[in-house]
């Protein structure tokens, strides 16, 4: 919504243009696309610190059902890989990365603002044994325990972005990974490239 005081003083500027002279409409012109350029600075985007991209993400959350859904078999691995995508008008809001295997499923969601990744999340799903330990095979083996999904960890990990950059790494212990971990570079680009990756996909697939 644009600033009342602003919005104000436009009104007041039209009453005030008694005479329809040149100056009168460059001064009018002048005050409406200020007022547009206060009406785009008041979305919320991302300043880059934390509680700003939480912000975002927030408001991404709360008008999820109103954005536009599109969804596709991942790459690689199809079978096992499945992508989504929101956007808000032509603008891609949230990326989600379903991946599924033996050993747990993996849900991650990436955050954008603008053309920057500014947030992951991702929810993995730990079995106790791979699906295909069934109890019969587990007995043939001699083993005691098989997969049971009412056994399942859910271990949850948050990134935080800066340009694409990774800023803070939350882990499944909820306690900070420091950025001197061997794997922070690791996780680092393997996000990154994912994020990346399933936008030129979806963008791909739009241009068709």
């Amino acid at each position: 919504m644009i600033n009342f005081t602003l919005q104000n003083c436009i009104m007041t500027e039209i009453r005030n243009l008694r005479l329809v002279t040149l100056s009168g409409w460059l001064k009018l012109v002048t005050l409406v696309l200020l007022g547009v350029l206060c009406l785009y600075s008041c979305t919320p985007k991302s300043s880059g610190s934390e509680e700003d991209i939480l912000k975002v993400c927030e408001e991404t959350d709360k008008n999820l059902g109103s954005y536009t859904h599109r969804s596709m078999d991942g790459y690689p691995e199809p079978e096992k890989r499945k992508f989504n995508v929101y956007y808000k008008g032509k603008l891609p809001r949230l990326l989600i990365e379903e991946y599924y295997s033996d050993s747990a499923r993996v849900f991650t969601r990436y955050y954008l603002d603008g053309d920057q990744m500014i947030l992951a999340y991702q929810e993995r799903f730990v079995y106790n044994r791979p699906t295909y330990m069934t109890e019969d095979s587990a007995r043939n083996l001699g083993d005691t325990v098989w997969y049971d999904d009412h056994k399942t960890v859910l271990q949850t990990s948050t990134y935080v972005f800066n340009e694409n950059k990774l800023k803070k790494w939350v882990g499944p212990d909820r306690k900070p990974v420091p950025s001197t971990d061997k794997m922070y570079n690791a996780k680092e680009e393997e996000l990154v490239g994912n994020c990346l990756l399933m936008l030129k996909i979806f963008k791909s697939v739009e241009e068709q």
